[in-house]
């Protein structure tokens, strides 16, 4: 069932003592459209035939597929790096969808919305990998670029885990019960970030993703470089289909807005600008049930 956890268990024959081989383990959360997302990779224990397994949580979608690549030497560029003597095989399999309200759930790409969506009611809405990296930074090319409603794009500068970026997004209910409008959630954004006292996190929110009017949040700093995850609270408003958005910005505005901010809300006051050249922003859509809903 989607939400629910699974293990991906993989029999290779590894040459050698195994050292130089390599199995990458990826997913698709629609194997008619397959967008592969990289789960992990796992290195053999030694060489001839064993069992290499990882697991993941797998995501909405009827129709599914996990790829396994066994690779010789070399490095995880991609779902099909070319090799004399790499293989890659995929299995597709069916999957029960998740009950309406019945806990955490992932999103996939939305490609009406651009950005990752969750479009089924629950207590969680994660963005997985969807939003790894910024734009086309060194390292770190963003997958579906810019991951924005509105195109609101990113700044391109830097290096990949070196400078900025916001990697995951997830909103969920503070209580653990399904997302319900006038209740309580918390935005978690996991960035990465370049320097503590450089760096800040912008959180708005939208009562509907289709047109979005975004409000600001709150401003949120990380206490240290590197991978962390920042929170903030805020009261989730009445529409069914809302969105947060996560502005990663290095130093603050003063002067001429140089960020993408929105228009009559938050830090960066009326206008909306260019972006900033180590500057991440990404957007998360999810439903949220009625109070008078079938679900309350």
């Amino acid at each position: 069932m989607a939400g629910g956890k699974a293990t991906i268990i993989a029999s290779v024959f590894a040459w050698g003592s195994g050292s130089s081989d390599t199995a990458d383990f990826f997913y698709t959360s629609d194997a008619s459209s397959p967008n592969w997302q990289y789960i992990g990779s796992v290195k053999p224990s030694g060489g001839q035939e064993q069992e290499l397994k990882i697991a993941y949580t797998l995501p909405n979608g009827p129709n599914q597929a996990v790829r396994v690549q066994f690779r010789y030497e070399g490095s995880n560029s991609g779902a099909c790096v070319a090799g004399d003597y790499n293989d890659r095989d995929d299995i597709v399999f069916a999957i029960k969808p998740a009950h309406p309200g019945s806990g955490p759930q992932q999103a996939s790409y939305d490609s009406a919305l651009t950005v990752p969506r969750c479009s089924e009611y629950g207590s969680k809405c994660d963005s997985v990998n969807l939003l790894n990296g910024r734009g086309t930074m060194s390292g770190g090319n963003e997958q579906n670029a810019p991951n924005t409603i509105d195109e609101c794009a990113d700044g391109n500068s830097g290096t990949y885990y070196v400078d900025e970026s916001v990697e995951k997004i997830v909103v969920q209910s503070v209580d653990g019960s399904t997302m319900t409008e006038g209740r309580s959630a918390t935005v978690i954004a996991t960035v990465y970030s370049w320097s503590a006292n450089s760096d800040y996190a912008d959180f708005y929110y939208a009562s509907d993703a289709f047109n979005p009017t975004w409000h600001y949040i709150g401003t949120k700093q990380p206490s240290a470089s590197g991978i962390e995850e920042i929170e903030i609270s805020y009261t989730l408003p009445a529409g069914e289909n809302q969105a947060v958005r996560v502005n990663f910005r290095f130093w603050e505005v003063s002067g001429v807005e140089k960020d993408c901010y929105m228009v009559g809300e938050g830090i960066g006051g009326p206008g909306s600008v260019s972006t900033g050249l180590r500057d991440d922003r990404d957007d998360l859509v999810f439903r949220v049930k009625s109070n008078a809903g079938p679900f309350s």
